[in-house]
């Protein structure tokens, strides 16, 4: 697996990147009839990316992430696969200085049709 990471900081505006390539391939054949042989395995893709942009201010946080998934086989012999897909999220968090609670809103999926909207609260117990 060969792997690039990578993170900028510029005062409140962070990038973080991430890059994946794996070839993993079958080295033994089990049987005389096996099609795996010199094949990538099962649910392994081979390139992966990720990169977010996080933007702070006082109590506030934004992150911005797109990830990339190459294509996936689900049989060693690669006759079905799942397709590639591309993932936008955003993300919106808010922490409150004068109470324990930290408020979070997630949107997840944002360009496409089955898209998710989280909302969450956040109370921490043990004051630090």
């Amino acid at each position: 697996m060969d792997s690039i990471n990578s993170i900028l900081q510029l005062n409140k505006f962070k990038t973080i990147l991430n890059y994946s390539y794996t070839k993993t391939t079958n080295q033994i054949a089990l049987s005389a009839n096996d099609n795996s042989l010199d094949k990538q395995l099962r649910y392994v893709p081979k390139n992966k990316f990720n990169i977010s942009f996080k933007y702070s201010l006082k109590n506030i946080d934004l992150l911005y992430n797109i990830l990339y998934n190459d294509i996936v086989y689900t049989v060693s012999d690669q006759s079905n696969f799942l397709d590639d897909y591309l993932l936008n999220n955003l993300f919106l968090n808010y922490k409150n200085s004068n109470t324990r609670f930290e408020y979070a809103f997630k949107c997840k999926n944002i360009f496409n049709p089955g898209r998710e909207f989280v909302f969450n609260i956040k109370y921490k117990l043990i004051n630090k």
